[in-house]
């Protein structure tokens, strides 16, 4: 097998290691489920990504109606449906029947840090804050889109940040512009492997490189904390992976997301 292939596999299989680990410690309650396991963090309820079905083994012969109503019953008691399929083959032949029964998809990329960006970072202009400084920009940023204009669940999504500070470390790096916060990313943490995310820059500010300061400023603090493996999540069909490329990421996998939203919460 050729050695890149080798590698590139070999750092998929840590990212899925690192989201799993991720889920398991920010979660309150852990379900069984036919092809994975169901997670579920229950005083973060409005948050889908924490409230999810994690989908690892294969799902041959599975039909899409079987695979639906699988979901259905272990988050009976959530308001969203949502499924992570890890297996990219597997997410692509289910698609199109889970779109039919109202599932949004999202193809994700899973890029690694593997070089040098296309030109670096503006100096001097990323600074890494606390939750309290950065809690007012994340409810801004979250009650933009619309599944954030419910009432309550720009706040809710805010306040969740505590947990991941806790369990996986969360630190916050951010851009300003005149003194006020428009740009910012995650970086999660533990030996050896770190996850940049929640990477966002308010729309009137975009094109000044904002993304491009906060993640290179992000993948530095990693590289210092001895990260050997820093990934991210792209969408496929999304221009952030392009910029990603330049950053240094290069694609190591793909997989699926499937969301179900409830009324009240319309995707993006």
């Amino acid at each position: 097998m050729d050695r890149e292939l080798q590698r590139a596999e070999a750092d998929l299989l840590r990212t899925e290691e690192f989201e799993r680990w991720a889920l398991e410690v920010t979660s309150t309650r852990v379900e069984p489920f036919p092809w994975g396991v169901a997670f579920f963090n229950d005083d973060h309820a409005l948050r889908f990504d924490s409230n999810l079905v994690w989908i690892d083994r294969p799902l041959h012969g599975v039909q899409v109606a079987t695979l639906a109503s699988e979901i259905e019953q272990v988050m009976r008691g959530c308001r969203h449906r949502e499924a992570r399929i890890l297996d990219e083959s597997d997410g692509t032949r289910v698609a199109l029947g889970l779109a039919e029964l109202g599932y949004a998809g999202d193809h994700l990329v899973v890029m690694a840090h593997r070089r040098m960006p296309d030109r670096p970072a503006e100096p001097g202009v990323v600074e890494e804050v606390d939750l309290e400084a950065i809690r007012p920009f994340l409810i801004e940023a979250a009650e933009r889109e619309p599944s954030g204009k419910e009432p309550g669940v720009a706040e809710a999504l805010a306040e969740y940040r505590s947990v991941l500070v806790d369990s996986v470390g969360c630190r916050f790096f951010v851009q300003r512009v005149g003194g006020r916060i428009v740009g910012a990313c995650d970086l999660y943490g533990r030996p050896g492997v770190s996850q940049v995310e929640s990477v966002v820059t308010l729309e009137e500010f975009r094109g000044l490189g904002v993304a491009r300061n906060v993640v290179l400023e992000a993948v530095r603090e990693a590289r210092a904390g001895s990260a050997d493996l820093i990934f991210l999540l792209a969408d496929l069909n999304d221009w952030p992976r392009r910029l990603y490329g330049r950053l240094g990421f290069d694609e190591v996998g793909r997989s699926w997301a499937f969301t179900k939203w409830p009324d009240a919460a319309p995707p993006p």
